[in-house]
């Protein structure tokens, strides 16, 4: 009988594979879209959202968005939708603005490694003697865990950034611009829980990336693209 409840339960509650968050909302507008005063950046990114939605919808991939209308969430938020579906991957979008408003191309940030590769030395050298203090003092226990909770979260950074370069490289093939696949040390990354990375779609601050993210067909275009490269990587 339990068995069965349990089948059931996942036919009607099937896993998420994607969390996909919108950036922005409500009060929080982003970057400003070039010759529009009635357009913002959380306009945009809710647009692109229900286009990759769509997109996935065809293949069959479950996919939960964090906002579905104009409306301000939290970072913690945003992630701890993440943390409580535990999903295959958790993926922020947006898109960009820069300094002298002349840029182009596409951005993806995955969450910090380097600075935590002497937590996988250390936990590696001293995992004997770490376990040994954790069944001995109650403050080894929260040093072991400490060092289990930075080792695990190592293994997230790495499999971000495994994904964040695949994703790059297959849009790269696919002729996009790609200015920078690199590490980001944004809130919304390091507290998912999950593979993470942070997708800049386009800058939208100077006419020609404007123009070109406003086009509907470039946009839908770009959201099927995303949705083909995330295959095998993401879902």
């Amino acid at each position: 009988m339990l068995l069965l409840y349990m089948i059931l339960n996942s036919m009607i509650s099937p896993k998420i594979d994607i969390v996909m968050d919108p950036g922005h909302g409500g009060t929080n507008l982003g970057a400003k879209i070039y010759g529009r005063k009635d357009l913002h950046e959380k306009d945009l990114t809710l647009k692109f959202a229900f286009l990759i939605e769509k997109a996935m919808k065809k293949k069959a991939i479950n996919l939960r968005l964090t906002r579905r209308k104009d409306k301000y969430l939290t970072l913690m938020q945003r992630t701890q939708i993440a943390r409580e579906i535990k999903p295959q991957c958790f993926i922020s979008l947006h898109f960009n603005a820069s300094a002298l408003h002349n840029k182009q191309g596409i951005e993806i940030y995955f969450p910090p490694v380097l600075a935590s590769e002497s937590v996988e030395s250390e936990y590696k050298h001293n995992k004997m003697r770490l376990n040994l203090v954790k069944n001995k003092f109650s403050s080894g226990k929260i040093l072991a865990d400490t060092y289990l909770h930075q080792y695990k979260r190592l293994g997230k950074a790495n499999l971000s950034r495994n994904l964040a370069r695949k994703l790059g490289w297959r849009l790269l093939a696919k002729k996009y611009k790609i200015n920078n696949i690199q590490q980001g040390n944004y809130d919304v990354l390091l507290n998912s829980g999950v593979r993470a990375v942070l997708f800049e779609g386009g800058f939208i601050d100077n006419v020609k990336g404007a123009k070109k993210v406003m086009d509907s067909e470039y946009l839908k275009q770009l959201a099927d693209d995303f949705t083909n490269s995330l295959q095998g990587i993401c879902y």
